[in-house]
């Protein structure tokens, strides 16, 4: 019943996205394109384009990520007249900054590009971001064919989080030195009496890698399969992703979800951790985009931000970081725009999402995922009211 309603609820989600008709919000005042006389996109964009250049700078924050980087300087060789400050933090870190700023009118940053999970489960609702509608002033980005859906989708009803990419993945690693293939080598053998005591989790307290890999369990498994998994499996919870990776590196555990891929990426850069494998299965698409945040001190300058990283060639610029800074299979090195190439990599992952039947998967990182990272953050509650019994 829980996945039979999901589905529903998928279809009724993608009809509101594409046909949702935004207002413009209070936010957007200060857009040039919004005070221009004229209605042609041309226009509106030199008009944008001067006062960003006027505005100097603009705010952008990203996860940590290494890739983030390269697609920040790509962006400054593109438009020299703009500074552009990247401020790299974790969302599950800068959420709960972000939103104590904002309760004391502190409007520090201009755009967030990201995976989308605190986005959607935590900013969106405590009314953190703008409506994206007037920041989207070139017909390149606002064009529907340009998108493998077919319309520019949105990780919310309304166009809050503009999605640039869906990711279909997991992130359940094992250490072959500690669980050898014979002993463990599908995700159907996590609740196994060998895997017992021998699984670190990160702690599921919030919308990140080790949740979202339950919630993907969940949506395929059933609720049944992630208590015993959370529960009877006695797993050891950390809510440091960096120590949790270090530890399964160490050989400390057999079996490591939701670990901190940067730190997985580095060890693999320098020729280590070859004993270290991802077990694909279960996966769930976890949505990537970018978002208005509210009040932006440099409402132009995220204008043009925005259409650059939308349009064709800020796409092909965030592939090619991807390529560039992150150790093969390049999987994730693709865009949900239709004319950027996605790397081979992405297609023989199965690291693409079917756009066309999105129902299929746990939608992470978008309002239809809530009900299912939910029911993940609600079943640690009740871990930790049980003493983890």
């Amino acid at each position: 019943m829980f996945r039979r309603s999901m589905v529903l609820g998928a279809l009724v989600w993608l009809l509101a996205i594409g046909c949702a008709s935004p207002t413009a919000a209070p936010g957007s005042s200060g857009l040039a394109s919004n005070q221009a006389q004229s209605t042609d996109p041309t226009t509106r964009w030199d008009k944008t384009l001067q006062a960003a250049k006027g505005e100097g700078k603009v705010v952008v924050v990203t996860h940590t990520n290494l890739y983030y980087q390269k697609v920040v300087q790509a962006f400054a060789e593109k438009y020299p007249d703009i500074q552009i400050e990247q401020v790299a933090q974790r969302p599950s870190e800068f959420t709960p900054k972000l939103i104590t700023e904002q309760q004391n009118g502190i409007h520090g940053y201009d755009v967030w590009v990201s995976p989308t999970s605190n986005m959607v489960e935590t900013v969106v609702p405590a009314g953190g971001f703008e409506n994206m509608t007037p920041f989207l002033v070139q017909p390149e980005v606002t064009d529907p064919k340009n998108y493998r859906t077919g319309k520019l989708l949105y990780a919310t009803t309304a166009p809050y989080v503009l999605m640039y990419q869906g990711w279909v993945t997991t992130n359940v690693w094992v250490n072959r030195s500690v669980l050898p293939t014979a002993d463990f080598n599908s995700l159907d053998q996590l609740l196994d009496a060998k895997v017992k005591g021998r699984l670190a989790l990160r702690t599921p307290s919030a919308p990140h890698a080790g949740s979202l890999t339950l919630a993907g369990l969940l949506h395929n498994k059933g609720q049944d399969f992630v208590d015993k998994l959370m529960i009877d499996q006695q797993p050891v919870f950390i809510d440091n992703a960096r120590l949790m990776t270090q530890d399964l590196i160490n050989g400390k555990y057999g079996i490591a979800i939701g670990i901190d891929d940067e730190t997985m990426d580095a060890c693999q850069r320098e020729g280590g951790c070859k004993n270290i494998e991802l077990l694909r299965g279960y996966d769930y698409l976890l949505a990537f985009g970018a978002g208005v945040l509210k009040d932006p001190p440099h409402p132009n300058a995220a204008s043009v931000f925005l259409n650059w990283f939308f349009s064709k060639d800020g796409q092909e610029s965030f592939v090619k970081a991807m390529v560039d800074t992150t150790p093969p299979p390049f999987a994730q090195a693709q865009s949900i725009r239709a004319d950027v190439e996605p790397h081979p990599d992405a297609i023989a992952e199965q690291a693409m999402p079917d756009y066309d039947h999105l129902e299929k998967y746990s939608l992470q990182g978008t309002e239809q995922g809530t009900p299912e990272m939910q029911a993940i953050l609600s079943t640690y509650r009740k871990v930790e009211e049980s003493g983890g019994r």
